[in-house]
């Protein structure tokens, strides 16, 4: 954690280390605020960062039960690019356990 935050220091804008800090946070930690905060940081700076956006989606989803949270993040993930497999398995594994309508 420690080089991740001397890291964010040296450069505040890298994506890549505030997703991976979010990681970082959630699987060793179990800081799941602080794991949130991480990737909204990164997506603060590239709305675009799919993998972000499917990690946002997994934590508000599977930690926060926060199931519409969860959806935005994976069709907005869609949205950006449609050929990901894993934002496909995502969002109908929430709409299969959570909404039982597949129409979405």
């Amino acid at each position: 954690e420690d080089a991740y935050r001397k890291a964010l220091a040296i450069n505040p804008k890298d994506t890549a280390t505030w997703n991976n800090m979010g990681l970082l946070l959630v699987n060793s930690k179990q800081d799941i605020l602080g794991a949130e905060e991480s990737f909204r940081q990164a997506l603060a700076i590239d709305p675009t960062f799919v993998r972000c956006l499917i990690n946002l989606g997994q934590l508000l989803l599977h930690d926060k039960k926060d199931v519409s949270g969860a959806e935005d993040a994976f069709r907005k993930a869609l949205a950006i690019d449609s050929s990901d497999a894993a934002v496909w398995f995502d969002l109908g594994h929430l709409l299969q356990t959570f909404k039982q309508d597949l129409s979405g």
